[in-house]
């Protein structure tokens, strides 16, 4: 709506004027200028330094963000980062506070704290939240605005305490932060370690103030990094202090309880730094002086009394011309008594002597300084002895001097023995007065006091010597400690204590013989201790008989004495005295004859060259024999009569049994051979001849005296020479006595069935198993190939059931004489079979390898036929044949990989296995024969499929693809034949006339029955399951078993 112009408002008139001055709206902008000028000036009064601080490497450090910290509080910040212009350095501009301008000097120190992990522990872990920051520890000296930068944090104490120093040749594992140690507790750590002008290592320690006073001018420190093994016969010792210093190093000092308590220390007081505790001990300083510094270690040779250390090596000098060394030892305080004028000392070193082995611990823990104490002056200065000092002269035991012209190898310390046990040493050897012989300083132990007699000889131990005894042929070889240091054995004719024990003081010299054989030149040591209890026996014969000192005297073959000594009496006859051992002197009778029986004697006749020796002692010292049948035990001294042989003793005095033995063979029984129960040669041989049905015809005597031994349960057998025997359970070998080398010999006992009749002519057996289990004789037809030898074992179920005796080459083929044991014989009958078993190594694995040791062997499957006793032995499969089994022959066009031994399965069940691989009659094909074991003989029918499973099978066509097929690892390492048989699911094509085959299997098929062995199986047979009942536990039926063969060789 619209408003009349007479109606509008008239509008007042404005009252313009001059403005005078400025108005309010000035003031807030002059305010703001004010306060910004008053900012300027309190921020440029205000602002703290800005420092360049030099870095390897900048990083984890940023601009406007890393801070720097001292003593956990932020004093700055890093404004820039920019390299130098070398571009080799990186340069940090930091502007600190106002407060850390007077800490800027030239001592000040800055570093990068990061996460740092090592032995020494773990640090700046803060740093993982809040990043990276600068560290800053304020220093003295000039101000200064340029800095280099630590490259590894310093080890700072803020805590009040005592800062000392320690000086060590070496650093070792000592490093900042290394702990020092009070008793195992940390009581400080290492602050540094640097190299002084002196090229000495100083080490800066820092003391915590609880611990400062523990430190005094008495303390002793040492290095306890890592740890030490020390090692002996004794054992290893190992020593640390703790697990922190073995890690990082450490030190460890205390405060010797042996002296005078020190006094407090002040800062930056210096101590050295032993290398160990050892060598840190406190003790008194002594000197030894040595010909020669070898073994002698500083810090390390220690000094031992009585197995006690009580000192240690602790420097070495040497004279300017080198002819002494001096060591300077540091001893115990607690043993100062033992430091006198009668103290000796020596070193200890492995040596091997007469004496024995000494030192060998040293090998280990290393030589040491030994120590006698005596009494004396207190010194500190001593002479080292050359070796250990002998006894004082008034030592408990007896002290004796024997004289001679000659000692050899004997030297101070060789042992003085009595029947080999030691009794006593050899305290010195030196000239006489006259100095035309030696006299040797003996000390016998006080134990054995009483054994020495007036009449005890000495001879010289050391000296090889070779003597035939009644015992045999005896070889004394000298020990090496014997060769080299020597030693005394003594001996009393007849073994009589002394009245009071001990010999008086002008009996105590005797003289030294050169060996026994001069000390025993009247046979008076020969005889034993208990010389009353030999039996002396006296013999006269008109002729001096072929004997020397010292031949054997036996009875049935065994040495019960020896000959001493023969002269003629007044009469021109020759007396030969014998010793009999006391345990052998009832053999010797009121009736007993003697004869010679050593030497060897040698007949030709018509019977041929014969040659009769006794054993090896006898043969070269000549020997008496004697035998005895009964009377009156003989009486010491008594006579008899020495005969020249045997026979002459003997004749018209019937005194042994005969007995007749049947043998194959003589094999090396020769007339005279000894015969033997129990050990004891109780007779002899006498004689062989050809017996009639073949073999030889044996004559034996036994002694009358042992007749009655002979009866039915008698068995003889052969002595071997030489036995021999290895097996997986390890290796024997015996042998017999020297005259059975050489002669032979037999030997019976009691071992057959108690139900047994005394047989006409005895069986010699060839040995004392086959005598043992008796037996029966069989022969056995072997390939020539066969590595069947002498001695081989039969074996039935893993047992030992008989032994091949002989081998013969007969025509083609291996004769085989084999006795089986008295338990197996009754397995002897038709259709039993033998097989070889030996090594076998192939790609199939490994069998019978303990053949590798005990040789191949045969193993024997009975059969079930009549008693027989000629068989014909198999091949060489490990499977070996079994009652009932079926064998089938397969036709190939070549043999391929199938060997004899490769199993046979059926649905990858080995049931059988191939024995034979062979060329038709024709050449143009290869026939293999397979067995299959008798419980699966009814899987085999005559539409059953053979195929070779050898390796892998493998097919590969563009449209089909690759298809592999292959058997079990064994068949393909090592080939093999498998067959399926028709039935259960699916069909199969025939292969004659393209007829279809049933599904069902087809009749059983006849042992020798033939089959196609294709390369590979049709899928269709693969798929056959029929179902057939096995004859696994059934009796096999008799007329395939016939038809299998018995494989007995009819005569």
């Amino acid at each position: 709506m619209s408003v009349p112009a007479d109606d509008e408002p008239e509008l007042p008139s404005p009252d313009l004027g001059a403005r005078r001055g400025l108005g309010l709206v000035w003031a807030v902008p002059l305010a703001a200028v004010v306060l910004a000028a008053w900012l300027l000036y309190t921020g440029y009064h205000t602002r703290g330094p800005v420092v360049t601080i030099e870095f390897e490497s900048a990083h984890g450090i940023e601009a406007d963000k890393t801070a720097v910290v001292y003593r956990g509080v932020a004093v700055g910040k890093v404004r820039s980062v920019r390299l130098d212009e070398p571009l080799s350095k990186v340069l940090v501009e930091v502007e600190l506070h106002a407060e850390m301008a007077d800490a800027l000097r030239s001592d000040t120190r800055f570093w990068i704290v990061r996460p740092r992990l090592s032995v020494a522990g773990v640090s700046g872990l803060e740093t993982l939240l809040s990043g990276d920051y600068i560290a800053v520890h304020p220093g003295e000296g000039e101000p200064r605005k340029h800095f280099v930068a630590l490259k590894d944090p310093p080890n700072l104490i803020y805590d009040e305490g005592l800062r000392i120093e320690l000086t060590a040749a070496e650093r070792g594992s000592i490093g900042v932060g290394s702990p020092l140690l009070y008793r195992e507790i940390r009581v400080g750590e290492v602050l540094g370690v640097r190299l002084a002008d002196d090229r000495k290592v100083h080490i800066d320690v820092f003391v915590q103030q609880r611990f400062q006073h523990l430190v005094t001018t008495t303390s002793r420190f040492w290095n306890v990094s890592g740890f030490a093994i020390e090692g002996s016969l004794s054992g290893v010792k190992v020593r640390t202090e703790s697990i922190e210093s073995m890690l990082i190093g450490g030190i460890a000092f205390h405060n010797p309880d042996e002296v005078e308590r020190g006094k407090p220390v002040a800062e930056g007081a210096s101590f050295p730094l032993y290398e160990s505790v050892e060598a840190a001990a406190v003790g008194i300083a002594a000197t030894i002086r040595f010909a020669r510094a070898d073994g002698l270690v500083a810090g390390t040779t220690k000094i031992r009394i009585n197995g006690i250390d009580i000192g240690v090596v602790q420097r070495l000098s040497y004279r300017p011309d080198l002819s002494e060394v001096l060591a300077e030892a540091m001893f115990d305080p607690r043993f100062e008594s033992l430091l006198n004028t009668g103290t000796q000392f020596w070193l200890v070193k492995p040596e091997l002597s007469a004496a024995g082995a000494s030192g060998f611990d040293t090998l280990l823990a290393g030589r040491y300084i030994a120590g006698q104490p005596g009494d004396g002056m207190p010194t500190r200065s001593f002479i080292a002895l050359a070796g250990a000092p002998g006894l004082p002269a008034d030592a408990a035991g007896l002290r004796l001097w024997l004289d001679a012209p000659r000692v050899g190898a004997l030297a101070q310390g060789a042992p003085v023995t009595h029947r080999d046990v030691k009794v006593g040493s050899v305290q010195q050897v030196e000239l006489d007065q006259d100095r035309q012989g030696i006299l040797v300083d003996v000390h016998i132990d006080p134990a054995y006091v009483d054994l020495v007699h007036p009449d005890t000889r000495f001879w010289r131990r050391g000296r090889t010597a070779i003597d035939l005894t009644a015992r045999g042929l005896d070889v004394s070889l000298p020990s090496v400690a014997d060769l080299l240091a020597g030693g005394i054995e003594f001996q009393t004719p007849a073994y009589r204590r002394t009245a009071n024990g001990v010999l008086p003081a002008e009996r105590r010299r005797f003289h030294l013989y050169e060996d026994f054989g001069a000390a025993n030149a009247d046979g008076r040591l020969s005889t034993g201790a208990d010389a009353d209890a030999v039996l002396r026996v006296v013999l006269e014969s008109d002729e001096q008989p072929a004997l020397t000192r010292g031949a054997p005297v036996y009875f049935h073959g065994v040495a019960v004495g020896e000959v001493v000594r023969s002269w003629l009496n007044r009469a021109g006859q020759v007396r030969t005295e014998l010793h009999i051992d006391a345990s052998h002197r009832e053999r010797v009778r009121a009736d007993s004859r003697f004869w010679v029986s050593g030497g060897a004697s040698v007949s030709i006749g018509t019977a041929g060259f014969e040659w009769h020796s006794g054993p090896l002692a006898g043969l070269l010292l000549g020997a008496i024999s004697f035998d005895s049948d009964g009377g009156e035990p003989a009486a010491s001294g008594q006579r008899f009569r020495l005969y020249p042989d045997r026979a002459a003793a003997f004749a018209g005095h019937a005194t042994a049994t005969r007995v007749e033995l049947r043998a194959d063979t003589l094999d090396g029984l020769a007339s005279g051979a000894p015969v033997r129960h129990l050990g004891v040669e109780v007779g002899r041989v006498d004689g062989a001849e050809l017996a009639d049905g073949g073999g030889v015809r044996l004559l034996l005597s036994i002694d009358s005296a042992h007749a009655a031994k002979v009866g039915a349960r008698t068995r003889f057998w052969r002595i071997a020479p030489v036995e021999f025997r290895a097996g997986l359970d390890g290796i024997e070998l015996r042998t017999a006595v020297a005259d059975t080398i050489l002669r032979g010999g037999i030997e019976f006992a009691d071992l057959a069935p108690s139900t047994s009749q005394t047989p006409a002519v005895y069986e010699l057996f060839d040995d004392a198993e086959a005598a043992e289990r008796g037996g029966t004789s069989i022969e056995l037809r072997l390939a020539l190939q066969s590595r069947i030898g002498p001695k081989a074992e039969i074996r039935y179920g893993g047992a030992r059931v008989g032994r091949v005796q002989r081998l013969r080459l007969a025509g083609d083929a291996l004769r085989a004489q084999v006795l089986l044991y008295d338990e197996a014989a009754h397995l002897a009958r038709t259709g039993t079979r033998f097989r070889e078993v030996s090594a076998e190594i192939g790609l199939g694995g490994v069998a019978n390898l303990d053949t590798l040791i005990t040789g191949a062997y045969l193993e024997l499957v009975p059969g079930p036929g009549s008693p027989e006793r000629r068989f014909v032995v198999g091949g060489a499969d490990a499977s070996g044949a079994q009652v009932g089994a079926l064998h089938v022959l397969l036709e190939a066009d070549r043999v391929g990989s199938v060997r004899v031994g490769n199993p046979v399965q059926y649905r990858e069940i080995a049931v059988g296995a191939v024995e034979a691989v062979s060329l038709g009659d024709l050449g143009d094909r290869v026939v293999i024969t397979a067995r299959i074991d008798a419980p699966y003989v009814a899987l085999v029918r005559e539409n059953s499929r053979f195929w070779n499973v050898s390796g892998l099978d493998v097919e590969f066509g563009l449209v089909s693809g690759l298809k592999l097929r292959s058997g079990t690892l064994e068949t393909i390492a090592a080939g093999g034949v498998a067959f399926a048989t028709p039935g259960g699911a699916g069909t199969v094509k025939g292969e004659v006339e393209g007829a279809e085959l049933p599904e069902q299997p087809g009749p059983q098929v006849a042992e020798g029955a033939s089959f196609r062995l294709h390369e590979r199986p049709e899928p269709e047979w693969l798929e056959w399951a029929p179902s057939i009942p096995l004859l696994i536990g059934e009796p096999v039926a008799s007329d395939r078993r016939a038809a299998s063969g018995a494989q007995a060789e009819q005569p």
